[in-house]
């Protein structure tokens, strides 16, 4: 089973942003910020790409879910680094999902095929591995998101147990949040995760159709979105990939309508950019995003990856 066949659950939103923009139709985006700034294509890949980090010097990684590998290229789009084939043994790969990549170079892979997290070295070495299928502290059932605090602990959305759990940086259980529910702190589904330079932590949970802001000690701090077409509004189940900015703005990966949204720190919204040409569906399946460090958007798109010069 792939990440884009989660079934659709009916939940009502909780909360929403506003803005001045409006939408020309359900499930397109209408009004686009960001023009001329083109979409480039960075790389293309074998395989669908379902997860994309990169590191401080600009490379990009990139996970295949149906490859079983992940593949680092240059900020230029060469090939750099390939690892991974089927199966369970260190080093191995069933199903890899998403990345996150440490100050080192050390490259963390959530796999949904094994949940579990696996550590690579910048050169693709197997250094560690945690968890099993479960719903105990540790163990995980469908691990997607990932991000790394600047301690190093791993944030891992642990998508069918409905929760956040944090792990050391050897992979020790620390604490875990949530629960199934559309009430604050709760989730149906979260998908995706990252922090902002304050140690906040921010989760797309997919099927309440929000955004939701937590502290460092996981207090619930704030929820945006719901089902709609609307700035501020999500394509019903169809949120995807979260990424924080320098300055706390959030961009979201909001594939129902086709479309990158970005939200101010207190959620209201700013901006949306569309899937190259505009058309309806070139935003589908997983659509994840990452950040280099001038502010850039790198957007996974089928096989693809597509940078967005952000101004």
């Amino acid at each position: 089973m792939k990440l884009a066949l989660l079934a659709l659950v009916s939940v009502s939103g909780c909360g929403t942003a506003t803005g001045s923009t409006s939408v020309s139709r359900s499930g397109s985006a209408g009004a686009v910020s960001g023009q001329p700034s083109p979409w480039h294509t960075v790389l293309t890949t074998e395989a669908e790409v379902t997860g994309v980090a990169l590191d401080e010097q600009g490379n990009i990684y990139v996970a295949e879910l149906s490859g079983d590998r992940v593949e680092k290229f240059s900020s230029k789009g060469q090939e750099l680094a390939r690892w991974g084939d089927r199966g369970s043994g260190p080093g191995q790969l069933y199903e890899p999902a998403k990345l996150a990549v440490d100050p080192q170079g050390n490259v963390y892979v959530t796999e949904v095929g094994n949940d579990r997290v696996q550590k690579f070295s910048p050169t693709g070495q197997p250094l560690g591995q945690w968890g099993t299928m479960g719903s105990g502290s540790g163990q995980f059932n469908w691990p997607v998101g990932i991000a790394l605090d600047r301690q190093g602990n791993l944030y891992v959305a642990d998508l069918n147990n409905n929760r956040v759990q944090e792990l050391s940086p050897v992979g020790r259980p620390l604490v875990q949040w949530g629960g199934y529910g559309s009430g604050p702190g709760q989730f149906n589904a979260p998908y995706d995760v990252t922090l902002d330079s304050t140690g906040n932590f921010y989760v797309s949970d997919v099927y309440n159709d929000r955004v939701q802001k937590f502290s460092p000690t996981g207090n619930p701090l704030a929820q945006w979105g719901k089902s709609g077409a609307k700035p501020g509004e999500f394509g019903e189940g169809e949120l995807r990939g979260l990424v924080v900015d320098g300055q706390g703005n959030i961009y979201v990966g909001d594939i129902g309508n086709n479309r990158i949204q970005k939200l101010s720190p207190a959620g209201r919204y700013l901006a949306q950019w569309a899937a190259p040409g505009g058309k309806l569906g070139d935003f589908s399946g997983h659509t994840e995003i990452a950040m280099d460090t001038q502010g850039n958007l790198y957007v996974s798109i089928g096989n693809r990856v597509l940078k967005l010069a952000v101004r």
